[in-house]
């Protein structure tokens, strides 16, 4: 991708958590490009447990992958855990 950083941000709202993963590469055309093993399984894994996978990129303009799971159940334990291990750091 040719990016010289990239952005990872885990959030959790009352009934949901985000992962949002950006960069400022070099992007690429959405129309005209084949997803691969690792994109399928991200949007597999995120249906399976009701969320949802938008991903933004244009030529030139970066890539965006933003995962959003409803908070629920053995989601919302594992989220609590991962946001008390950031806030310990």
């Amino acid at each position: 991708s040719k990016a010289s950083y990239a952005i990872i941000n885990l959030t959790r709202h009352s009934n949901e958590a985000t992962l949002l993963i950006s960069d400022n590469g070099i992007g690429c055309d959405m129309h005209n490009v084949k997803m691969g093993a690792g994109i399928i399984n991200i949007m597999t894994k995120a249906e399976s447990y009701d969320g949802s996978v938008v991903i933004n990129s244009k030529p030139g303009e970066g890539y965006e992958l933003k995962v959003t799971l409803p908070l629920y159940g053995r989601q919302k334990e594992l989220v609590h855990q991962l946001s008390d291990y950031n806030d310990a750091e």
